[in-house]
């Protein structure tokens, strides 16, 4: 029987594979090709889920998995030529995540649409749902939204990115498990049928449960504390992905979204229930929130010249405060023009307040890999709305919309960086892939949009 390699072996393999790919350039014509290819398919994809579920999964793994098969194709049959390093695949990865960001937080499956003929008519005769707020977004209309709203959290996440990865060694757990992803696929031959055939046993597993999950009513929310406690929300899925969440983040992270769910769903649900008089209050806002963040290293040299790497790019603070204000003209001037209700300082507010709900998320998404940005956008309804004298719920949807878009580009990019990061990719290449990405999705998703 052939003895699985030693971990030792992998982590040299995978080390060889980064080195390997510093020689070669990361931004090519094959990488933003393939980039906008795999992205285009993400965001068919993502806007589906939007609009069928309401839940977009992160499709990280996917675009890094997607653009691998695909390069390897296009060098079979000869379209492209050259050498495929593992940097090129990160950034073939990140332009895929930026083409396809927009289809999954842009407001299409949710702000955008709610102010659509069909939500309005399907909404019905209802207090606040006036046909005066019905608007025609047609693919004009989408592609200036998308131009307004694409570039703009991006700059956000430059001078971070060396505080969030290098100095604070925040895991990032969707942009660590993308690397993770990448290195294997790149890996030697043993190394890679070895962690394959983990990964094919794990998802073997994963998928028979889930199956045997769903094929029996009630085991999904099974009320494990009781029939009483499951009306508040403390029931378990056994989802193996739940499971794993608490696998890789630290046990700090972990005791304290405990405290906050304990807090939550034990103490203000049932209060709040009780002075509300109705029991469905499992949406009622809770946070857990930890002020460090920790990843051992494995290799300590492998760190350090990953570290040397990473700082090789300098972003200086003119061009990341040019590109904040920059987009945010944009942004007040595009979004004021094609929505005439919406007046330019509810922009121009949404703008400075994006950086600012922007740091934590970050930081929350670093320890937590929970994206809390639609939560922080919903808040923006109440102060907008307050706002708008005239009823109309216009401004708030698409503010409101605006900010999460922005939040989640400075929080999906920094996941990037640490993709990045643990590769060997350099900071440049990242950011223009990224910004190539975003540009094209500002194409791509009206088109989406409009079949």
């Amino acid at each position: 029987m052939k003895r699985p390699p030693h971990d030792s072996a992998i982590k040299a393999s995978d080390f060889l594979a980064i080195t390997q790919g510093l020689e070669y350039p990361q931004v090519t014509v094959k990488s933003l090709v393939v980039g906008t290819i795999i992205g285009s398919f993400l965001s068919v994809l993502g806007m589906y889920y939007g609009l069928k579920v309401g839940v977009v999964p992160s499709l990280n793994v996917l675009a890094g998995v997607g653009g691998f098969m695909l390069t390897n194709w296009l060098l079979k049959i000869k379209l492209f030529h050259g050498y495929f390093s593992v940097q090129e695949n990160v950034v073939i990865q990140t332009c895929a995540v930026a083409c396809y960001s927009l289809a999954s937080q842009g407001g299409f499956a949710s702000g955008v649409l709610a102010l659509t003929q069909n939500v309005y008519e399907d909404v019905g005769e209802k207090k606040g749902n006036n046909a005066s707020d019905v608007v025609d977004v047609t693919w004009t209309k989408a592609f200036g939204w998308c131009i307004s709203i694409a570039l703009f959290g991006f700059f956000i996440s430059f001078p971070l990115r060396r505080k969030m990865i290098i100095e604070s060694r925040l895991l990032f757990p969707s942009g660590t498990a993308t690397a993770v992803m990448i290195q294997t696929l790149h890996s030697s031959k043993d190394a890679v049928e070895y962690q394959w055939n983990i990964l094919f046993k794990s998802g073997i597993v994963s998928y028979c449960w889930s199956i045997f999950v769903y094929c029996f009513e009630g085991l999904g929310s099974f009320p494990i504390f009781g029939l009483e406690p499951a009306k508040y929300g403390w029931t378990c899925d056994w989802a193996p992905g739940t499971f794993a969440i608490a696998v890789m983040l630290p046990f700090r992270v972990m005791s304290s979204i405990f405290v906050g769910c304990v807090i939550s769903f034990a103490i203000m649900t049932p209060y709040l229930a009780a002075y509300k008089g109705n029991g469905d209050c499992r949406n009622a806002p809770s946070a857990a929130i930890d002020d460090a963040g920790d990843v051992k290293s494995v290799d300590v040299q492998r760190q350090a010249f990953l570290d040397k790497l990473f700082d090789a790019t300098h972003v200086p603070a003119t061009i990341w405060v040019s590109g904040l204000v920059l987009f945010a003209a944009v942004s007040v001037v595009v979004i004021s023009l094609i929505f005439p209700s919406v007046e330019w300082w509810k922009v121009l507010v949404c703008c400075l307040l994006i950086p600012v709900f922007a740091i934590g998320i970050i930081q929350g998404v670093g320890m937590t890999d929970w994206n809390i940005s639609s939560a922080v956008g919903k808040l923006i309804i109440f102060i907008i709305g307050g706002w708008s004298q005239d009823g109309s719920i216009i401004a708030g949807l698409l503010m409101c919309q605006m900010v999460i878009v922005g939040c989640s580009q400075a929080a999906d990019l920094m996941q990037d960086f640490k993709t990045g990061y643990l590769v060997g990719a350099s900071a440049k290449s990242m950011i223009i892939a990224q910004i190539f990405g975003a540009v094209m999705s500002c194409l791509i998703v009206p088109s989406v949009w409009v079949m």
